[in-house]
């Protein structure tokens, strides 16, 4: 992938993709979500240098402040 082929970049459009189908409120959530939980770790990354224990890592945080969905 190319330098531009970051996680940001493909959770970012991913959301775009989804406001059709979902409400106000709920982009809202998601994309604060996105914002808190995973890009901060993870957005700058090329896609191919992210792996499962650096996903988890990000999960495990989630997780330690009670936020379960």
């Amino acid at each position: 992938a190319s330098r531009g082929e970051t996680l940001e970049k493909y959770a970012l459009l991913w959301h775009e993709t989804q406001k059709a189908r979902w409400s106000p409120t709920h982009i809202r959530k998601v994309e604060q979500a996105l914002r808190r939980d995973v890009l901060p770790d993870l957005g700058r990354l090329p896609l191919t240098e992210i792996d499962g224990p650096m996903v988890l890592k990000v999960l495990r945080k989630v997780e330690a402040r009670g936020a379960v969905e």
